[in-house]
């Protein structure tokens, strides 16, 4: 049961890398990989969503508290991640500070109104056709696909950790995303020639 919701996790996580390079797509008209991690996830949106799920799932037959309950949690999780990531890296990977009705420029009223939408989505909808899904593999595949995610995901975290404490970088406010992208990137290929 809980390797099925580690690949609840990724797919969550992916989804929102997904949705983090579309947005990013349509503001830059280029692709950015967008969040901490090298690999196509968005942890955040892994740990959100499993969150959500869990504690609001006896409130998914009431729309609007399902809705208010999901923008709150979501809102407070972008909060702390960004300040987590800004004390551990002094690099900032998200600023909203030009969006109306922002705090500190971590979260943003239009944000926190599309995390409350997913949020109704997540917990009534796309998570129990999730479960569903998922419970007709065998724990064969379901355990090995748990190891391999993880596997990848520590090298990942490693990686990208690693490389981020090497920038050198004066604490900004603003979104330093595309920078920080392509100075791991540099270091990276630099590191292995």
């Amino acid at each position: 049961m809980l390797n099925v919701f580690i690949l609840i996790f990724f797919i969550y996580s992916f989804l929102g890398w997904i949705l983090e390079v579309i947005y990013s797509f349509f503001q830059k008209h280029k692709f950015i990989n967008r969040g901490f991690l090298l690999s196509p996830i968005c942890p955040i949106y892994g740990l959100s969503s499993f969150l959500l799920f869990f504690i609001l799932a006896n409130f998914k037959n009431s729309i609007f508290l399902l809705f208010i309950l999901s923008l709150i949690i979501c809102s407070f999780a972008e909060y702390f991640i960004s300040v987590i990531l800004e004390k551990l890296f002094n690099l900032r990977w998200w600023d909203y500070s030009k969006e109306k009705f922002n705090i500190n420029g971590r979260v943003c009223l239009k944000n926190s109104i599309a995390f409350g939408i997913l949020g109704v989505l997540v917990v009534k909808f796309i998570t129990p056709f999730l479960l569903k899904v998922l419970f007709t593999l065998k724990n064969k595949t379901i355990n090995f696909l748990t190891i391999f995610l993880i596997i990848i995901l520590i090298i990942d975290l490693i990686i990208s950790s690693y490389f981020s404490l090497k920038i050198k970088s004066k604490k900004s406010n603003r979104d330093s995303t595309i920078k920080i992208k392509n100075t791991i990137y540099s270091r990276i290929k630099n590191f292995f020639h």
